[in-house]
């Protein structure tokens, strides 16, 4: 089933993440999300750095989607550091 598996942070809300290198170059990245932890708003909030710049703020699965549905966000991102 898709959106079981999933990428969060642990009791100490250290930052997380992923560091893919990629050619220089424009690139659309496009974030899938779904909430299957929590069923409330609020309960879980993060933001998305991309190329060391903020690109989603405060974002809520929940308050977006709700339970248990997909969302996809996607991002133009330029890398110019591989």
């Amino acid at each position: 089933p898709l959106y079981r598996a999933f990428l969060s942070a642990n009791a100490n809300n250290v930052n997380i993440g992923y560091n893919l290198p990629v050619a220089n170059g424009k690139y659309l990245v496009r974030l899938h999300f779904a909430e299957n932890q929590v069923n409330a708003p609020g309960a879980r909030v993060f933001g998305i750095n991309l190329e060391g710049s903020l690109v989603l703020a405060n974002y809520d699965i929940f308050a977006t989607a709700g339970f248990k549905t997909a969302t996809v966000r996607d991002f133009e991102v330029n890398v110019s550091d591989n």
